[in-house]
Protein backbone atom coordinates (compact mmCIF):
# COMPACT_ATOMS: atom_id res chain seq x y z
CA UNK A 1 0.00 0.00 0.00
CA UNK A 2 1.51 3.49 -0.70
CA UNK A 3 1.98 6.12 1.17
CA UNK A 4 -1.34 7.81 -0.04
CA UNK A 5 -3.80 5.06 0.98
CA UNK A 6 -1.72 4.16 4.22
CA UNK A 7 -2.80 8.49 5.05
CA UNK A 8 -6.16 7.43 4.00
CA UNK A 9 -6.32 4.15 6.30
CA UNK A 10 -4.78 5.67 9.66
CA UNK A 11 -7.56 8.37 9.28
CA UNK A 12 -10.52 5.38 8.92
CA UNK A 13 -9.22 3.92 11.56
CA UNK A 14 -9.50 6.82 14.23
CA UNK A 15 -13.37 6.23 13.60
CA UNK A 16 -13.14 3.36 15.90
CA UNK A 17 -15.28 0.30 15.82
CA UNK A 18 -17.85 1.98 13.53
CA UNK A 19 -16.20 0.54 10.96
CA UNK A 20 -14.80 -2.42 10.64
CA UNK A 21 -11.73 -4.13 9.08
CA UNK A 22 -13.44 -5.29 5.63
CA UNK A 23 -14.57 -2.05 4.87
CA UNK A 24 -11.63 0.10 5.88
CA UNK A 25 -9.07 -2.11 3.71
CA UNK A 26 -12.14 -0.86 0.60
CA UNK A 27 -12.21 2.35 1.21
CA UNK A 28 -8.54 2.51 1.22
CA UNK A 29 -8.21 0.72 -1.59
CA UNK A 30 -10.62 3.56 -2.97
CA UNK A 31 -8.15 5.95 -2.83
CA UNK A 32 -8.75 8.35 -0.48
CA UNK A 33 -11.55 10.31 -1.66
CA UNK A 34 -12.40 13.25 0.67
CA UNK A 35 -8.76 13.78 1.53
CA UNK A 36 -7.58 17.65 0.88
CA UNK A 37 -4.83 15.80 -1.54
CA UNK A 38 -6.05 14.54 -5.04
CA UNK A 39 -2.75 13.67 -6.33
CA UNK A 40 0.76 12.40 -6.38
CA UNK A 41 3.58 12.68 -8.43
CA UNK A 42 7.79 11.94 -8.39
CA UNK A 43 9.26 13.80 -11.51
CA UNK A 44 12.56 12.14 -11.92
CA UNK A 45 14.91 14.56 -14.10
CA UNK A 46 18.74 12.40 -14.17
CA UNK A 47 19.94 15.89 -16.61
CA UNK A 48 18.78 17.94 -13.73
CA UNK A 49 20.51 19.29 -10.53
CA UNK A 50 21.25 17.60 -7.82
CA UNK A 51 18.35 19.35 -5.71
CA UNK A 52 16.09 18.88 -8.62
CA UNK A 53 16.58 15.23 -9.80
CA UNK A 54 13.79 13.97 -8.19
CA UNK A 55 11.06 16.23 -7.23
CA UNK A 56 7.81 15.39 -4.97
CA UNK A 57 4.54 17.18 -5.86
CA UNK A 58 1.36 16.48 -3.91
CA UNK A 59 -2.14 18.53 -4.36
CA UNK A 60 -5.10 19.40 -4.12
CA UNK A 61 -6.15 20.35 -7.60
CA UNK A 62 -7.54 17.98 -10.46
CA UNK A 63 -10.11 18.24 -12.42
CA UNK A 64 -11.05 16.56 -15.63
CA UNK A 65 -13.74 17.30 -18.31
CA UNK A 66 -14.97 14.58 -20.90
CA UNK A 67 -17.53 14.46 -24.00
CA UNK A 68 -18.42 12.59 -26.53
CA UNK A 69 -14.47 11.55 -27.79
CA UNK A 70 -12.03 12.45 -25.58
CA UNK A 71 -10.87 13.28 -21.93
CA UNK A 72 -9.72 16.24 -21.01
CA UNK A 73 -7.47 16.75 -17.69
CA UNK A 74 -5.99 19.30 -15.88
CA UNK A 75 -3.70 18.63 -12.83
CA UNK A 76 -1.76 21.44 -10.68
CA UNK A 77 0.80 21.61 -7.87
CA UNK A 78 3.01 23.61 -5.66
CA UNK A 79 6.08 23.44 -4.76
CA UNK A 80 7.66 20.33 -3.28
CA UNK A 81 6.80 19.94 -0.17
CA UNK A 82 3.71 22.09 0.05
CA UNK A 83 -0.07 21.08 -0.51
CA UNK A 84 -1.53 24.76 -0.87
CA UNK A 85 0.28 27.54 -2.40
CA UNK A 86 0.94 28.56 -5.78
CA UNK A 87 -0.36 26.38 -9.13
CA UNK A 88 3.90 26.24 -9.93
CA UNK A 89 3.82 22.81 -11.99
CA UNK A 90 0.67 22.44 -14.52
CA UNK A 91 0.20 18.46 -16.58
CA UNK A 92 -2.70 18.63 -18.89
CA UNK A 93 -3.76 15.15 -20.57
CA UNK A 94 -6.04 14.81 -23.28
CA UNK A 95 -7.24 11.01 -23.21
CA UNK A 96 -9.83 9.05 -24.73
CA UNK A 97 -13.41 9.64 -23.15
CA UNK A 98 -13.31 5.90 -21.46
CA UNK A 99 -11.54 3.80 -19.16
CA UNK A 100 -8.40 1.71 -18.98
CA UNK A 101 -4.92 2.52 -20.14
CA UNK A 102 -3.53 4.43 -22.77
CA UNK A 103 -0.41 4.61 -24.48
CA UNK A 104 0.86 8.31 -25.08
CA UNK A 105 1.84 8.94 -28.66
CA UNK A 106 2.24 12.56 -30.06
CA UNK A 107 1.37 11.51 -33.56
CA UNK A 108 -1.89 9.18 -33.00
CA UNK A 109 -5.17 10.83 -32.81
CA UNK A 110 -6.78 7.91 -30.44
CA UNK A 111 -3.74 7.96 -28.05
CA UNK A 112 -2.86 10.03 -24.76
CA UNK A 113 -1.02 13.14 -25.01
CA UNK A 114 0.12 15.97 -22.61
CA UNK A 115 2.69 18.46 -21.21
CA UNK A 116 3.95 19.79 -18.04
CA UNK A 117 4.41 23.31 -17.56
CA UNK A 118 6.28 24.51 -14.42
CA UNK A 119 6.47 28.45 -13.91
CA UNK A 120 9.52 28.84 -11.52
CA UNK A 121 13.11 28.59 -11.29
CA UNK A 122 16.45 27.57 -13.76
CA UNK A 123 14.20 24.61 -15.40
CA UNK A 124 11.17 26.91 -16.23
CA UNK A 125 9.17 26.67 -19.49
CA UNK A 126 6.75 23.32 -20.95
CA UNK A 127 7.54 19.66 -21.34
CA UNK A 128 5.76 17.63 -24.13
CA UNK A 129 4.81 14.53 -22.95
CA UNK A 130 6.54 11.73 -25.42
CA UNK A 131 6.00 7.75 -24.24
CA UNK A 132 4.52 6.24 -21.28
CA UNK A 133 0.90 5.37 -20.14
CA UNK A 134 -1.60 6.95 -18.59
CA UNK A 135 -4.43 4.65 -16.84
CA UNK A 136 -7.97 6.19 -15.98
CA UNK A 137 -10.33 4.14 -13.65
CA UNK A 138 -13.49 4.83 -11.94
CA UNK A 139 -13.75 5.45 -8.01
CA UNK A 140 -15.29 2.88 -5.66
CA UNK A 141 -18.77 4.66 -4.74
CA UNK A 142 -17.66 8.05 -5.89
CA UNK A 143 -19.07 8.27 -9.70
CA UNK A 144 -18.20 12.09 -10.07
CA UNK A 145 -14.36 10.78 -9.94
CA UNK A 146 -11.42 9.17 -11.87
CA UNK A 147 -7.97 7.61 -11.09
CA UNK A 148 -5.30 8.71 -13.58
CA UNK A 149 -2.19 6.94 -12.89
CA UNK A 150 0.73 8.34 -14.72
CA UNK A 151 3.73 6.97 -16.03
CA UNK A 152 4.47 8.87 -18.95
CA UNK A 153 8.39 10.51 -20.37
CA UNK A 154 8.84 14.09 -21.56
CA UNK A 155 10.62 15.20 -24.28
CA UNK A 156 13.73 16.48 -21.91
CA UNK A 157 14.39 13.04 -20.12
CA UNK A 158 11.46 14.04 -17.30
CA UNK A 159 9.89 10.45 -15.76
CA UNK A 160 6.99 11.19 -14.52
CA UNK A 161 4.62 8.69 -12.21
CA UNK A 162 2.27 9.17 -9.79
CA UNK A 163 -1.69 9.18 -9.13
CA UNK A 164 -4.12 11.83 -9.26
CA UNK A 165 -8.04 11.71 -8.57
CA UNK A 166 -9.93 14.09 -10.88
CA UNK A 167 -13.34 15.45 -10.19
CA UNK A 168 -15.59 16.46 -12.88
CA UNK A 169 -15.02 20.39 -13.34
CA UNK A 170 -15.34 21.90 -16.86
CA UNK A 171 -14.96 25.66 -16.12
CA UNK A 172 -11.49 24.80 -14.31
CA UNK A 173 -10.63 23.01 -17.58
CA UNK A 174 -11.87 25.38 -19.83
CA UNK A 175 -10.38 27.88 -18.01
CA UNK A 176 -6.69 26.45 -18.33
CA UNK A 177 -7.85 25.50 -21.99
CA UNK A 178 -8.43 29.39 -22.97
CA UNK A 179 -4.99 30.57 -21.06
CA UNK A 180 -3.16 27.69 -22.94
CA UNK A 181 -4.29 27.52 -26.05
CA UNK A 182 -1.55 27.45 -28.14
CA UNK A 183 0.13 24.66 -26.02
CA UNK A 184 -3.25 22.77 -25.61
CA UNK A 185 -3.74 23.44 -30.04
CA UNK A 186 -0.20 21.49 -30.75
CA UNK A 187 -0.88 18.54 -28.91
CA UNK A 188 -2.55 17.25 -32.25
CA UNK A 189 -1.41 15.27 -34.31
CA UNK A 190 1.21 16.74 -36.82
CA UNK A 191 -1.28 16.83 -39.65
CA UNK A 192 -3.90 18.83 -37.91
CA UNK A 193 -1.77 21.45 -36.28
CA UNK A 194 -2.10 25.14 -37.30
CA UNK A 195 1.26 26.41 -37.75
CA UNK A 196 3.29 27.47 -34.46
CA UNK A 197 1.43 29.87 -32.50
CA UNK A 198 3.89 32.25 -30.74
CA UNK A 199 1.78 32.37 -27.62
CA UNK A 200 3.43 28.58 -27.47
CA UNK A 201 5.29 28.60 -23.92
CA UNK A 202 8.55 27.96 -24.22
CA UNK A 203 10.23 24.84 -23.99
CA UNK A 204 12.70 24.02 -20.74
CA UNK A 205 16.24 24.85 -21.15
CA UNK A 206 18.79 22.35 -20.77
CA UNK A 207 19.65 21.87 -16.62
CA UNK A 208 23.07 23.45 -15.82
CA UNK A 209 25.29 20.83 -13.83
Amino acid sequence: MDRYNRTVLSSLMRCGPLVGPALLLTLAAGAGVGCVRRGELVLHQPFAPASQRELELTSRWAFSSVDAQRRACVLAFPRPGADDGLRDFLIYLSLPAGLGVTTVDPADPAAARGFLIQKVGHLKGKVTFTSGTVGCRKVFLKGALRRLELDVHGDDGTHIVGTAFVEADAREVRTFERRYAADVSLLGPPSSRPARPDEETAPRPPASP
